[in-house]
């Protein structure tokens, strides 16, 4: 392979030599110069005409670095493009033209349709890996009152703390230049730790209830991911991204409800599994943004503000039964809606 691409670059600058054009300089990943007219470049392929029409094609990938004319060295296989590609064509699309040349039909041979430009060379796929840590907490206060019985029964202040550590993973696809499809699916397990205790008037022992909890999530989220610079190795490029989704939650609870100086024949029934589970199935449209770090071609390092916007409802039910006898009961529709900021970091995998 090495061969021939030393014969093929031989060739073609015999070839500009005999018609006296040599303005640009390429040098392969052998470390051989060559002299040579440029008439289109990406980030994939470098384009070489003649006057006598023939074009010759090489991989970037195989190219080390390459000088054009008054642009000076515009790609080194270290630090890739110094400048944009952009530029880098307007400039030799006016050449082109002062030397007659068609770089449009040389292209078209090449690729055999209108090219999409990629975000990051050929890559067309990246899978990120996002890490977010947080801590919550929430308040449900519940009034219970029963028409005929000229009493409220006692409020009941119900206290969630969360402590969460959720991983979520992303798969993107490159729809056309900076623009990118996301599908991001994600799985947290978190501890859950509540407390709730309820006061009568006409009684000095108060039923208490102490919980530990822990619920198992999964999120489905459908997105696009837009970076408003060009991929280069060792820059920074922010983005920003929209989704909508899901989530999907899973409880086991455990929990001990007892009244002080009655252990055996008193206790308390409810639905806590179902309701935790109802509010943390939200529907959810969310909006980010961040910046990227590319530390080689393949990889890169991000930090992002993530705003959520959630809806959920749930109900929550309970029962206290004393000596198998109903004597209290109540129901509460819960229902939420509010506005999340999370923040992350993340690792980006290009390929």
């Amino acid at each position: 392979m090495k061969t021939l691409l030393l014969l093929m670059l031989s060739l073609s600058t015999l070839i500009y030599s005999q018609k006296d054009i040599k303005v640009d300089t390429i040098v392969s990943q052998m470390g051989n110069s060559h002299q040579c007219f440029i008439t289109y470049l990406d980030d994939d392929f470098v384009i070489l005409g003649s006057q006598g029409g023939t074009n010759s094609k090489f991989y970037l990938e195989t190219i080390d670095s390459i000088n054009i004319e008054e642009l000076g060295n515009v790609y080194s296989d270290a630090s890739g493009f110094s400048l944009p590609l952009d530029s880098i064509e307007v400039f030799l699309v006016n050449r082109n033209e002062k030397y007659n040349f068609n770089s449009d039909e040389a292209v078209a041979m090449i690729y055999g349709y209108e090219k999409t430009q990629l975000f990051n060379a050929n890559k067309e796929w990246y899978f990120a890996i996002y890490y977010f840590p947080s801590l919550t907490k929430q308040l449900f206060y519940t009034y219970v009152y029963y028409p005929g019985d000229f009493r409220y029964y006692p409020q009941i202040v119900y206290e969630l703390e969360q402590n969460l550590v959720s991983m979520e993973s992303q798969l993107g696809f490159n729809i056309e230049e900076n623009l990118f499809l996301t599908l991001t699916l994600g799985y947290s397990s978190d501890l859950y730790k509540s407390s709730a205790t309820r006061n009568y008037e006409y009684t000095d022992s108060p039923i208490i209830s102490e919980n530990q909890n822990s619920m198992d999530k999964f999120l489905f989220e459908l997105g696009l991911k837009y970076y408003f610079g060009n991929f280069e190795v060792s820059n920074v490029n922010p983005f920003l991204n929209f989704s909508i989704g899901t989530q999907f939650a899973s409880a086991d609870n455990y929990n001990k409800s007892y009244q002080l100086g009655q252990v055996d024949n008193y206790y308390q029934t409810n639905n806590e599994n179902e309701f935790l589970e109802g509010l943390n199935s939200p529907i959810f449209v969310s909006i980010g943004f961040g910046a990227e770090y590319a530390i080689s071609k393949s990889l890169s390092l991000s930090g992002f503000l993530k705003v959520k916007y959630s809806s959920a409802s749930s109900s929550y039910n309970w029962k206290t039964i004393n000596d198998g006898t109903v004597v209290e009961s109540g129901s509460e529709d819960v229902e939420i809606s509010d506005i999340k900021y999370k923040t992350g970091l993340g690792l980006t995998f290009f390929f």
